[in-house]
């Protein structure tokens, strides 16, 4: 988001990507610490652009060899609400195996279905999913805070499950 503020000026539409790693406060770590591989994309134009940022998922997760959900495989995006984003226009992701995603600085735990074991019990197992990590408009506090104007779109995602 600095970085989105501080080229505010340049042409619009601006579209950020970045692959870095974060250190993250862990008591259970020798250290006290650890690292996670994290991948990040803004989207900062005069329209919020979650289109895009949809897309962008679509294609990493296409890349990753994650295929779009059908009858219970692979992964698929759910309405959710999260302070971080406007009401309304945020959505949760959710997919195979365990993998951790996060948005913009915080860590969301979600829990994925088998593909062929959980497929038929989906319904069942619903209540022990965390349909929490997101994607989506920032609300405008978040916006303002960084002194932007625009809607800005914004995705964060841990991929080291992937690695």
């Amino acid at each position: 988001m600095k970085t989105i503020s501080s080229n505010r000026d340049m042409p619009l539409p601006l579209k950020l990507f970045e692959l870095q790693d974060v250190i993250l406060k862990d008591p259970a770590s020798d250290v006290g610490a650890r690292n996670e591989r994290r991948l990040a994309a803004v989207y900062y134009n005069k329209t919020a652009g979650f289109e895009i940022v949809h897309g962008f998922l679509d294609r990493v997760m296409r890349l990753l060899d994650v295929d779009p959900a059908k009858d219970g495989s692979g992964y698929f995006i759910r309405a959710c609400d999260n302070p971080t984003f406007f009401p309304g226009r945020c959505a949760s992701i959710i997919g195979p195996g365990n993998m951790t995603l996060g948005v913009l600085g915080r860590l969301f735990l979600i829990y994925f279905s088998l593909p062929d074991l959980l497929c038929d019990f989906r319904k069942s197992f619903q209540d022990s999913f965390h349909f929490c990590t997101s994607l989506g408009v920032l609300h405008p506090e978040v916006i303002t805070a960084f002194g932007l104007t625009l809607p800005c779109c914004a995705i964060e995602m841990n991929i080291e499950y992937f690695l």
